[in-house]
C-alpha cells in the first residue's frame, strides 16, 4: 500500500477542525500526517515481499512544532521554516527502514533476490529536497488554504529516496552476493 493519494490528503485536511494556535494543534497536525503515511511507504522501483517498514517519528515532529503552534500569527502565515525543520528532524530520526531477512525482491540486480541482511536508509539529499518543498510551498500560505499544507507534506514525503546495501542468501562458494541499490524513490 502506497501513501495516501494527494486528493485524500486534501479532503482529510478539510475535515481537520482545529484551532491552529490551540494546545491540541501539534497533536492534530501530526496525527493528520501520520495517518497518511504510517506503514504505507513503499519503494517505487524495487518490490520487496514482505515490504519495507519505515516508522515515522511522529512524536519528534509534534514536539518540534509545539512552540510555533501557540503563536497567534500562525493563523495568517504558516511558519514555513519551522515546519520544514520539524519535518527534517522527524524524518532524520526515521532514517532506518526495516527490510526483513528472507524477504524476496524484484528486480534482483544480479543477486538471487532473497535478502540475507541489508541496511536501508533514507538518502540525506532527498530529506533536504523534501524540506525545500515544504518551505517553498508554505512560505506564503495560511491554514485557510486547505490545499497547500497537505500538498507540501505529501510532496515532501514523495521526494524521499532510499538506498539499500547488504548481501543476499546465495550459498558459498558463489555467494553471498552484494545488494547495492541506490536512490529508490518512495511511493
Amino acid at each position: 500500500m502506497a501513501i495516501d493519494a494527494l486528493d485524500i490528503w486534501i479532503e482529510e485536511f478539510k475535515l481537520l477542525l482545529f484551532d491552529p494556535t490551540g494546545l491540541q494543534a501539534p497533536i492534530n497536525i501530526t496525527s493528520f500526517i501520520e495517518k497518511r503515511i504510517q506503514n504505507k511507504i513503499e519503494l517505487s522501483t524495487v518490490k520487496f515481499d514482505p515490504g519495507p517498514i519505515m516508522i515515522w517519528m511522529a512524536e519528534i515532529f509534534s514536539n518540534a512544532i509545539a512552540p510555533i503552534c501557540v503563536t497567534p500569527t500562525i493563523i495568517t502565515a504558516v511558519p514555513a521554516a519551522q515546519f520544514a525543520a520539524a519535518w527534517v528532524q522527524s524524518v532524520t530520526a526515521s532514517m532506518n527502514i526495516t527490510i526483513t531477512s528472507g524477504s524476496t525482491f524484484f528486480p534482483t540486480y544480479g543477486s538471487n533476490g532473497i535478502v540475507g541482511g541489508v541496511a536501508a536508509v533514507i538518502d540525506a539529499p532527498s530529506i533536504q529536497n523534501g524540506s525545500n518543498i515544504i518551505f517553498n510551498k508554505l512560505s506564503n500560505a495560511s491554514f485557510e488554504d486547505t490545499t497547500v499544507f497537505p500538498a507540501a507534506f505529501y510532496e515532501a514525503f514523495l521526494a524521499l529516496t532510499v538506498s539499500i546495501t547488504g548481501i543476499d542468501t546465495t550459498p558459498t562458494p558463489a555467494g553471498p552476493l552484494p545488494i547495492e541499490i541506490a536512490s529508490i524513490p518512495v511511493m
